[in-house]
């Protein structure tokens, strides 16, 4: 108990202190709007678990996501723009910047997503099982048109006994674009090397965005290893399956966070995207601990984040070392 309030008042002093910085900025909207769903994700939660919903790592942005999110952003905003300095009209530490903008959308998404979890899983209000028409109207708005809905994780839905007989469920609609994001068109199928060659196409997506200022690129990098989490979730939820192994956009993010911070050039390529693998296939902490301890999507896509940050800043400490005459 004690543990969770200090965290409470440590994200919450964070982020206010963003607010501050930025308060002559737009980037305050942004600090307040992800102050307001860091606080509604565990609130949603805690009025849920009181009106007996069962959570089971609802939604994408939760405490180790957030700490995680905004805590790297934060550390590695002022070295970032030391060596590659941002216009002089861009607010100050774009990378951070980028974070906030990511945690204020994520974490609305996640209190969103959690209210849609209690509206779609309580009873109604006679207690016998079936939901009043009230709560199912507004649960079905929310749940939206994807095929995999809220009671498709269920213990004893017809999807996760079809999980149980080792078979695969037939996708369609919304979990069908999930599947095919999450496997990277087909890529992570692939009989040999699927995680390698779920990496490769982020060399094409790193050559398109090579122009661009680096700031810019890591904000590209970062918005997109955020938005495979919700992805990634869906299609794992659908399959019944903690990690399945054709899952590979958690590849093509981590090795594009790699890229984004060195030059487009054939020596600094294949170090980028060695050095990704290597880290991806070893684990080293902290990207074992993260496998361990964040479940769902967000632990699939986050290990390999890990991996990539953890290689993009030795990429870096690399350049600034061989840039010194």
């Amino acid at each position: 108990m004690l543990d969770s309030v200090v965290d409470r008042y440590a994200e919450g002093a964070l982020i206010v202190g963003l607010v501050w910085a930025y308060r002559d900025s737009f980037v305050a909207v942004l600090a307040l709007l992800a102050l307001t769903g860091s606080f509604l994700v565990p609130y949603v939660r805690a009025r849920g678990e009181a009106a007996g919903a069962v959570f089971r790592n609802v939604g994408l942005m939760q405490r180790p996501e957030r700490i995680v999110l905004l805590g790297t952003t934060v550390a590695l905003a002022p070295a970032i723009e030391v060596l590659f300095p941002t216009p002089a009209d861009w607010p100050r530490h774009a990378l951070a910047v980028a974070g906030l903008a990511v945690l204020a959308l994520s974490s609305q998404y996640t209190a969103v997503e959690r209210l849609r979890f209690v509206l779609g899983t309580l009873p109604g209000p006679a207690g016998d099982g079936e939901r009043s028409p009230t709560r199912s109207l507004v649960g079905r708005a929310l749940v939206g048109l994807g095929e995999v809905s809220l009671e498709a994780v269920s213990a004893d839905a017809p999807h996760a006994q079809v999980a149980a007989r080792g078979e695969r469920p037939r996708l369609h609609g919304v979990a069908r674009a999930a599947e095919l994001l999450s496997t990277v068109g087909g890529l992570g199928r692939a009989r040999y090397a699927p995680g390698t060659l779920g990496a490769l196409p982020a060399v094409p997506l790193g050559w398109a965005l090579a122009p661009l200022p680096v700031a810019v690129r890591i904000g590209v990098a970062v918005v997109l290893s955020v938005a495979s989490i919700p992805v990634v979730e869906r299609y794992v939820r659908a399959q019944q399956l903690l990690d399945p192994q054709e899952v590979v956009l958690d590849e093509f993010v981590g090795c594009l966070l790699c890229l984004v911070v060195v030059p487009f050039e054939p020596l600094w390529v294949l170090a980028a995207f060695g050095l990704f693998r290597m880290l991806d296939i070893v684990k080293p902490w902290p990207i074992r601990w993260v496998e361990r301890r964040v479940h769902g999507g967000a632990g699939v896509v986050l290990e390999d984040v890990a991996a990539g940050v953890i290689g993009a800043a030795i990429l870096v400490g690399a350049r600034a070392l061989l840039a010194r005459p």
